[in-house]
């Protein structure tokens, strides 16, 4: 926007705005006055400027790219729902959100279902729900300093895209298109290339993370191997862009990702360096942290894109908002 980036500093709280130049202004700093911030929730794109849910104040400030606020609302009638996260700003000045509902009693040794559901509404009315997601299974455990869920994201990836008009959800299988009213308007089946699915790997990796207790071990194997001999494959989680299109890891060389529309058409391929990791893509360029030698602190770094090869574009997507799962 205006050649700048925005970037948040969760663990700070504070939020910079990223010049070409990449000099960095701070704009917010922790507080609960007008223009602070107390718990930074998701970012987002509104007209000219970006939008910030407060997840501890429960409430929007929305700014201008200089950082100046211009006015700061709160969705009272959206209070007191458990994991809420308000995620983007409409044109019609509706807010949507998505949240997260938990099913069962939650202890040591059960198997939480969650599901996502995505919400719009007024600022001043209670929201209705648009789409009910599925989320997966989860163990509780035993862990070390405290208990953990254990899960099996790499093989169900899932997002919500919202966009200006429309919003997409992204499932392991399918992407479905949706108009703010709850209304279908496309779905395409699953694009993206599958990898095999090393199960003794995945499985390691995901109880190595933390100690737990012998019990919590054998009982969180147990769950995992029975939620992979299902799963053929893992499915790269999407990573998208400003304008509503997909960046996805493809064969061809390490690191290299390429371009999509929701239709599955390519635009354009790209190269990362080695063990850089992407966060964010806009219309002409990527934002990734990259390793320092000597073991020294990650850098932030913004790299240039290959220009679109394709003449064919998503059409009204800008703005776009990637709420993952």
């Amino acid at each position: 926007m205006d050649g700048r980036v925005l970037a948040a500093s969760p663990t700070e709280n504070q939020v910079f705005v990223i010049a070409d130049s990449l000099e960095r202004e701070t704009v917010m700093r922790r507080g609960r006055g007008p223009g602070d911030v107390e718990a930074i929730g998701r970012i987002f794109a509104v007209d000219d400027g970006y939008g910030l849910w407060d997840d501890a104040l429960q409430r929007v400030s929305v700014f201008d790219s200089s950082g100046r606020v211009l006015f700061t609302e709160s969705p009272v009638e959206w209070r007191g729902m458990g994991g809420l996260q308000v995620v983007k700003r409409l044109d019609d000045g509706r807010y949507l959100g998505v949240r997260t509902s938990r099913f069962g009693r939650v202890s040591i040794g059960n198997v939480v279902a969650d599901s996502i559901d995505v919400l719009v509404g007024d600022i001043k009315t209670a929201p209705l729900r648009l789409v009910r997601l599925p989320a997966g299974q989860r163990l509780l455990v035993d862990g070390n300093p405290a208990p953990r869920m254990v899960t099996v994201p790499e093989v169900s990836p899932q997002l919500v895209l919202a966009c200006r008009e429309t919003f997409t959800v992204v499932t392991a299988d399918s992407v479905r298109v949706f108009s703010y009213g709850g209304s279908p308007i496309k779905a395409y089946p699953r694009f993206w290339p599958a990898f095999p699915l090393q199960r003794e790997q995945l499985i390691s990796s995901e109880l190595e993370q933390e100690s737990m207790s012998p019990d919590s071990f054998r009982s969180a194997k147990r769950f995992l191997e029975s939620q992979l001999a299902v799963h053929d494959s893992i499915v790269p989680e999407p990573i998208t862009d400003s304008e509503g299109n997909f960046w996805l890891s493809v064969s061809g060389g390490k690191r290299r990702y390429a371009n999509f529309t929701p239709e599955g058409q390519t635009l354009r391929v790209a190269q990362l360096p080695p063990g850089a990791m992407v966060l964010f893509a806009d219309s002409r360029r990527f934002f990734a942290m990259s390793p320092e030698v000597d073991d020294a602190e990650p850098r932030f770094v913004v790299m240039n894109l290959p220009a679109v090869t394709s003449k064919s574009k998503s059409a009204g997507n800008e703005h776009c908002t990637t709420v993952r799962f």
